[in-house]
Order: structure tokens, then sequence, then C-alpha cells
């Protein structure tokens, strides 16, 4: 779940971005498609997903997601782009990101090259 903080209105920001998410999965699997289910003790416990999806993985597995909203304006600028990425999509965003999900910090990265 996101992290409250009303001046930064994150909540809001993530709620509206989630459920443009779950519209758009909606269109393809209908729904199958379950936007912050209550009934997630069995598959996700304690943590309730932003969205899970039963039978639609590979092998019919059970699809757990959760939003994660982030800010090129708020990033430390500790990637070789610094306070220039804050005008590039995902600029100083990206390569922490792709770490986070693909666990890419376990392999060399290029030097001065893109993922």
């Amino acid at each position: 779940m996101a992290m409250v903080n009303p001046r930064a209105k994150h909540a809001t920001r993530h709620k509206y971005l989630l459920k443009r998410l779950v519209k758009t999965l909606r269109s393809a699997w209908g729904m199958l498609i379950e936007m912050e289910p209550t009934a997630h003790l069995s598959y996700s416990n304690p943590k309730q997903p932003d969205v899970a999806a039963a039978n639609i993985g590979k092998g019919h597995v059970r699809l757990v997601g959760d939003l994660k909203l982030t800010s090129s304006l708020a990033c430390k600028g500790g990637d070789r782009l610094g306070w220039k990425g804050a005008f590039v999509a995902f600029g100083n965003t990206e390569r922490a990101l792709l770490d986070l999900v693909l666990g890419h910090a376990a392999w060399p990265r290029p030097e001065g090259g893109g993922e």
C-alpha cells in the first residue's frame, strides 16, 4: 500500500492511478481482476495487495500486484543524470525500478549505456 502523505496528496494519486490500471486490466481479463481484494489472507498474509487475479498467470496461477508511484522530481538524483533526470521520463527512477522489479542489481550494469 502507498504511504499516505497529505501534503503531497500521494494517496489520492495512488487511488486514481490504481483505478485506471484496474479498468485497463479488466478490458482484457474482465472481472477476474480484483482491486484491493478483501479475501486475500490465503495468498497474501497480512498485506492486502492492490491488484489480484486468479487463473491468468502462466500455468493458471494467481497473480498479485502492488502499485508503486515514483517521482523523478522527488528523487535524490543519485543516478548519472542527476537533476537533469527530473526532466526526462523515468530519468532518475528507471534504474531503481528495474532493480526492484527485475532484480537487475544482481548483474553488473553497463557503463554509460541504457538497460
